[in-house]
């Protein structure tokens, strides 16, 4: 009998504080306490956009929006 090992997964909490649209540079979003634009990145997350809702991050191909004022939790099970 084979047992696959377990993999312990890791949780990544993001927290879009403000949102700023306009400005000379483009919009800008505040994610746990820094200040990212388009193409910035977060850890293993990249920034794909900033829109007033939140901002737009991309990791492995896939596209996640962390809403404005609100904490999501992005889980990876490892696996």
């Amino acid at each position: 009998m084979r047992i696959r090992p377990h993999h312990q997964g890791r949780d990544t909490e993001l927290f879009c504080g403000s949102v700023i649209i306009g400005g000379d540079r483009g919009p800008v979003a505040i994610v746990n306490g820094r200040i990212l634009r388009r193409g910035d990145s977060l850890g293993d997350f990249s920034v794909s956009g900033v829109v007033r809702e939140g901002v737009i991050l991309e990791l492995l191909g896939r596209l996640l929006v962390a809403p404005r004022g609100k904490t999501t939790i992005v889980s990876d099970s490892g696996g």
